[in-house]
């Protein structure tokens, strides 16, 4: 044989060689691959046990969050009303102290302009009395002085029903 020969038949070995090397070049690679695949699938499992097991953990722990939050908002809520309930018992009975005060004032005032108007219609008569007393007559003096005593008696009645003056406020009432 010649050298072309030889040539030939170690080509042809080589390239037999490369074949069997090629066909278990793949077999392994088919071989790690089915294996990177199982490896692939068990950690996709595993990871997706993993997530599932926190989700529920965080399921969990988000009803029994919302649970607190709801009793704790439940007795805030409760607080808020006995606390509204007591400040509307202390207002309600706040006004009726004021009320009742400003009632009380109230009558005291109309008691006075009573009594104010009566001097006034009994000074006015006075005046009149006064005014047209005919010329001559004397017994004008004791209907003159019975007006004047009534009048003092009103101003007296006004003076003691009069609330004591407030400082901050200045002098009291003054009579006419």
């Amino acid at each position: 044989m010649g050298v072309a020969d030889q040539a030939k038949s170690v080509a042809g070995m080589a390239g037999d060689v490369a074949k069997k090397s090629a066909s278990q070049a793949g077999d392994v690679a088919k071989k790690t691959a089915s294996q990177a695949g199982d490896v692939a699938k068990k950690s996709a499992s595993q990871a997706s046990d993993v997530a599932k097991k926190r989700a529920t953990q965080a399921q969990e722990a988000a009803k029994k969050g919302a649970t607190q939050a709801s009793e704790v908002a439940k007795k805030s809520a409760s607080q808020a009303t006995a606390v509204a309930k007591k400040a509307g018992a202390q207002a309600g009975e706040v006004a009726k102290k004021g009320a009742a005060q400003a009632q009380d004032v109230l009558q005291g005032l109309v008691q006075d302009l009573r009594l104010r108007r009566k001097a006034d219609t009994l000074a006015k008569q006075l005046g009149y009395l006064i005014a047209h007393e005919p010329k001559g007559k004397t017994s004008i003096k004791d209907e003159v002085d019975q007006l004047a005593s009534e009048i003092r008696t009103l101003e007296d009645r006004i003076a003691q029903a009069a609330p004591p003056a407030d400082p901050e406020k200045g002098a009291g009432k003054t009579g006419h």
